[in-house]
């Protein structure tokens, strides 16, 4: 489910130092995996956390399954309605809980982007209630947020624009049909950014699917081909034909529904990039 070892990294500053090592799994956990990293842990699990425990030397740390949620930020140019958004998805593997947040992109008259009723790049955060979440009060998770909309949203400001002046449509239509109108150069560059699109939305997806859940998917287009761009797009229809005529959830033990909401909510880029990692045809 993660990467034990990098979760103890990247928490140095709550592990807790042991007298002694532990002789078996604390009162009311149960071991459910060890690490052969650099620094062996054994992994317990109570309803409430993980206690990755280190023996030598002893230490504990503990890492409540409501602080476990993953954040992502993603510019939709055309929702269902047409019309650009911008979303903001929580996930969290642990709770088995998942949300989003989703507002209406737009630039006024005078060239100001607005996200809903804020001023991209406005300190102030919107409402965002997140209601379906058990840990939509938690400090942690406020402050991810603001983080997020402070620091990260800003960022996109070049992809909004470029979308609001019509750039990307202009080199679209501007494109010659076929790679030999492109010169060598161009089309390297062209290369450099895909792979690089590629990349950057694959790190995402490791976060938001469970191993199983992308060992079911991979074996859904197994046999697909996605001879066209356009054949990439709308992935989750392909899963839930699966689903239904062979039940594969069951053998894998996947939540089909939350694994076919999430496949729904993903973006044209991050289904290319899911295809590109698990299809056979585009190794």
């Amino acid at each position: 489910m993660y990467d034990w070892n990098a979760l103890w990294e990247d928490n140095t500053d709550r592990i807790k130092t042991l007298e002694a090592p532990l002789s078996g799994p604390p009162d009311a956990a149960r071991a459910v995996a060890t690490t052969d990293g650099e620094i062996p842990l054994t992994v317990y699990e109570t309803d409430e956390a993980f206690l990755l425990a280190r023996q030598a030397p002893p230490a504990l740390l503990t890492l409540p399954k409501r602080e476990l949620f993953e954040l992502t930020l993603r510019f939709v140019p055309e929702n269902e309605s047409g019309e650009p958004e911008v979303n903001i998805l929580v996930d969290n593997l642990a709770t088995g809980e998942s949300d989003a947040w989703r507002s209406p992109v737009r630039r006024d008259d005078e060239g100001r982007l607005w996200v809903g009723s804020r001023l991209l790049g406005e300190g102030v955060l919107p409402p965002m209630p997140f209601d379906d979440l058990s840990f939509t009060d938690n400090a942690s998770f406020r402050d991810a947020l603001y983080r997020l909309w402070q620091d990260d949203l800003p960022q996109l400001a070049p992809l909004i624009e470029s979308h609001f002046s019509g750039e990307l449509s202009r080199l679209a239509e501007a494109a010659p049909s076929g790679a030999d109108g492109f010169e060598g150069g161009r089309l390297d560059q062209i290369c450099d950014r895909y792979a690089e699109i590629v990349r950057r939305e694959q790190a995402v997806l490791s976060r938001l699917f469970s191993d199983d859940e992308l060992r079911l998917v991979a074996e859904v287009i197994r046999p697909l081909t996605f001879d066209s761009a356009a054949s990439c797009r709308g992935l989750w229809l392909a899963v839930e034909a699966r689903l239904v005529d062979d039940e594969i959830d069951r053998a894998l033990g996947v939540d089909a529904a939350r694994l076919l909401q999430r496949l729904k909510d993903l973006s044209y880029a991050q289904e290319v990039a899911l295809i590109e990692a698990l299809s056979p045809h585009s190794a």
